[in-house]
């Protein structure tokens, strides 16, 4: 299964060292690797997301133009493929390549009703897990962490209050960031329940999690709030990353575990996914490349790239990010490069 985050930033993850204890169910299974200094490789979803999915990078963005994604991989490999997605259709690349699924299904709220919470996705799961095909690929969308924050989550997750807000307002800012807060427990409250139904299988299966960007929330003087800024900053860079092997997996597998484990604190971008799911699924492919894999002897990423304007790869390091970014990159003990 993999799970795409929205709007998640990995400085307010518990599981990444923040004081609020917001990833309990996370922190407390020893089978779960994050990895400590992940990049998004653009702050918008709608070139984020498709970047996961297929070979294409920063460093080819146009690529895109003429490939298939991870899924048609998976289908010619014998997996049988679903696409659930808590967002809207959008006539994106993210929509192009779910329609490559078996089964793609859009879960929308009913008309001027706020949006579904993403624990609507976890009965198709069990469907899906119940069919009798043990080859599967399961991509599940997200609504994550998006705005307004305080409709993202059930009251069991309202663990930080006040967090009722109609506006972003520096007056309230400290709800905010409750309510923010509040929706990363319920991503680790969907993350945790979805190991749950894997490792009930007693299959041979894995759980790869990221979200496509950060936020900024009034973090410093610039008063800066949401994402897809022109120029990024640190907090819509420096994204979760984790994933979760079952104990099949790891008896039969255990080189794999192996090196994901040595890339705990290793620096990386988004664009390792595709050949990571790849590797995973023990697919063989011309696409897959084994430099870019996390359970791969060969993994070896030089540097990391952001997509610019007009699609043009930047190099991370030569980012025009301010002091306040690079003392944000320091603090939190990763590098801008």
């Amino acid at each position: 299964i993999f799970v795409i985050g929205e709007t998640s930033r990995a400085g307010n993850w518990g599981l990444y060292g923040y004081e609020r204890n917001t990833t309990p169910k996370l922190d407390a299974m020893p089978d779960v690797i994050h990895f400590d200094d992940v990049l998004t490789q653009i702050n918008a979803t709608h070139k984020s997301v498709p970047l996961m999915l297929c070979p294409a990078d920063a460093l080819n963005y146009n690529e895109i133009y003429r490939q298939k994604s991870l899924i048609s991989a998976f289908k010619q490999a014998g997996f049988h493929t679903s696409f659930l997605s808590n967002q809207l259709r959008n006539g994106s690349f993210t929509e192009f390549f779910a329609d490559e699924a078996d089964c793609t299904i859009y879960f929308a709220a009913p008309k001027n009703k706020p949006h579904l919470h993403d624990d609507v996705l976890l009965s198709a799961v069990d469907s899906l897990l119940n069919i009798g095909k043990t080859k599967q690929l399961i991509i599940l969308h997200t609504y994550g962490s998006h705005f307004n924050y305080c409709e993202r989550y059930d009251t069991d997750c309202r663990i930080f209050t006040p967090d009722h807000i109609k506006e972003i307002d520096h007056k309230n800012k400290q709800a905010m960031i409750n309510a923010y807060d509040n929706s990363i427990v319920a991503t680790d409250k969907f993350l945790a329940q979805v190991i749950d139904k894997l490792d009930r299988t007693g299959e041979t299966s894995a759980m790869l999690y990221l979200s496509d960007h950060g936020e900024d929330l009034l973090d410093d003087e610039r008063n800066r709030f949401l994402h897809a800024s022109p120029i990024p900053t640190y907090y819509q860079l420096h994204i979760p990353f984790v994933i979760w092997f079952s104990d099949n997996y790891s008896t039969l597998f255990p080189d794999d575990i192996r090196q994901a484990r040595n890339r705990h604190t290793t620096p990386f971008d988004s664009r390792v996914v595709f050949h990571t799911l790849l590797g995973i699924g023990g697919i063989e492919t011309e696409y897959r490349d084994d430099r870019l894999s996390l359970i791969s002897p060969s993994f070896h990423l030089e540097k990391r790239y952001y997509v610019g304007e007009q699609n043009i790869p930047i190099p991370v390091r030569r980012l025009p990010l301010e002091e306040e970014d690079l003392q944000a990159f320091e603090r939190y003990g990763i590098s801008p490069r």
